[in-house]
């Protein structure tokens, strides 16, 4: 995903440059636009379909840019019922 590289990389410009926070960019990427629905809950596994390792009280991403998560109404909704203490 080209698009979501450089959408990241300008907005992490953004925020250091105009706002002056310090960010870092992780290495992990999703597989599918879904994924950020999970990684944004703190769960270490968003891509595994059988244990997303979701339950942490801690998240490691923040921000997920150029991800269609309205495209996948269906995982929010499965999300929604299954964590509804992070969700």
């Amino acid at each position: 995903w080209v698009t979501s590289d450089l959408m990241t990389v300008m907005v992490q410009i953004w925020v250091e440059e105009v706002l002056g926070y310090h960010t870092e960019i992780p290495p992990q990427k999703g597989t599918s636009g879904a994924s950020a629905i999970w990684a944004l809950a703190g769960c270490t596994s968003f891509d595994d379909a059988n244990d997303k390792g979701c339950g942490q009280n801690e998240t490691k991403f923040h921000v997920s840019m150029d991800t269609w998560v309205g495209s996948y109404a269906a995982q929010q909704e499965a999300f929604l019922k299954e964590y509804p203490q992070i969700a």
